[in-house]
């Protein structure tokens, strides 16, 4: 089914979404509550800043696993604070916003690993499935992830060895095909433009 805005109609997968913590980041207080009512009704836990500053904050504070962050920000822009998540909170999935037609911040963005980016201004349809697919990304790297923390407790209560050059080459193939999986999760190519 399409809308007038042949934008299709999305249904939220709710195992997804329901547990799920969203940061919104941008300096007008508009944006942030557009976004919060398109999301309100899939979406139960919402956290706001205003500036990059503020964001880095809650991100320390509170398990955050979306951040929609807009690029244009007194005191931290959004590319800064893109860094920032990439160095501090890899378990975050960042979506940018950017104005229409500025194609050029949205490359940077996605170059400095944003999983995607938006346009203002913002398609509720469009936002509710991009939001979606990045839940899905961050639900999985939390899956991958705890698996590895297992493993590695596994591994750990073996009392194999402590140095990774003296593991046997297995161990050191299962240690590295972990971390080549989560690298490939981080440049997930779904970051493309759809809808």
């Amino acid at each position: 089914m399409m809308t007038n805005s042949h934008v299709p109609i999305v249904k939220i997968d709710q195992d997804n979404l329901h547990d799920s913590a969203i940061l919104i980041v941008d300096d007008e207080k508009d944006i942030r509550s557009i976004v919060k009512k398109i999301l309100r009704p899939h979406i139960a836990r919402f956290f706001e800043a205003g500036n990059g500053l503020d964001a880095i904050d809650i991100l320390s504070e509170e398990k955050i696993d979306l951040a929609i962050i807009d690029l244009k920000m007194p005191r931290m822009g959004g590319i800064e604070l893109l860094k920032q998540i990439n160095s501090n909170y890899s378990n975050v999935v960042p979506i940018i916003l950017t104005a229409f037609g500025d194609k050029e911040s949205a490359i940077c963005a996605i170059q400095n690993n944003a999983y995607d980016f938006l346009e203002k201004p913002i398609n509720s349809g469009i936002l509710v499935h991009r939001i979606n697919k990045a839940i899905e990304l961050a639900k999985n790297r939390s899956l991958l992830r705890a698996a590895a923390k297992e493993y590695a407790m596994q591994f750990l209560e073996k009392n194999i060895a402590s140095k990774f050059d003296s593991l046997p080459i297995q161990e050191q193939n299962k240690i590295l095909s972990a971390a080549l999986g989560l690298i490939k999760l981080k440049q997930n190519p779904a970051r493309k433009k759809t809808g």
